[in-house]
C-alpha cells in the first residue's frame, strides 16, 4: 500500500495524475495549485501598515483599524462645533456647547483616521464660541445703552 491518498480530481493539491486514463466524468486539473508566497501579494499600493491595521479581511477588503483612540471624540467634536453654530444665540447654551465642542475636538485629533474632522469641529466650535461671545458682548451694550441713554 502507498502512503499517498487516493486522487480526487477535484483536489488542486494532487501531486500525481492517476496512471489509467481519466473518464469522460471527471476532468484533471492543467496544474497543481500553487499558492502565493506571501500575503497579501507584493505591490507598492497594497502595503498595509501592519501597526495599525490587522488581518486582511474577506474578500480583499482592508482591514478595520485596530486601536483608533479619539475617533468617537472627533465625531462628537464635528457634531457639537455644527450644533454650536446654530444654538449660539441662546445665552448659556450656546456657550456650554460650543466648549463641549472645543474639549471634544481637541480630544479627537489623537485620532489617525478622523483627525481632518476633528480641525473641523474644532474651528466650527471656535467660531461658535466667539459668536457667542460676541452676542453676549452685543447684548450688554444694548442692555446699556437702552437703561442710560
Amino acid at each position: 500500500m502507498s502512503s499517498q491518498p487516493p486522487y480526487d480530481p477535484y483536489n488542486p493539491y494532487n501531486p500525481v495524475p492517476p496512471t489509467q486514463p481519466a473518464s469522460y466524468e471527471y476532468a484533471t486539473p492543467a496544474a497543481p495549485y500553487q499558492p502565493p508566497t506571501t500575503y497579501p501579494p507584493a505591490s507598492p499600493y497594497n502595503m498595509p501598515n501592519p501597526v495599525l491595521y490587522g488581518q486582511p479581511g474577506p474578500y480583499g477588503y482592508p482591514a478595520m483599524p485596530i486601536n483608533d483612540v479619539g475617533a468617537g471624540q472627533a465625531v462628537a467634536g464635528l457634531v457639537l462645533g455644527i450644533v454650536s453654530l446654530v444654538v449660539w444665540l441662546i445665552p448659556l447654551l450656546g456657550l456650554i456647547v460650543s466648549v463641549l465642542g472645543i474639549v471634544f475636538a481637541a480630544l479627537g485629533r489623537r485620532s489617525f483616521s478622523r483627525k481632518g474632522m476633528a480641525t473641523a469641529g474644532l474651528i466650527l466650535s471656535i467660531i461658535g464660541i466667539l459668536l457667542a461671545v460676541g452676542f453676549w458682548i452685543l447684548s450688554f451694550i444694548l442692555v446699556e445703552q437702552a437703561f442710560h441713554p
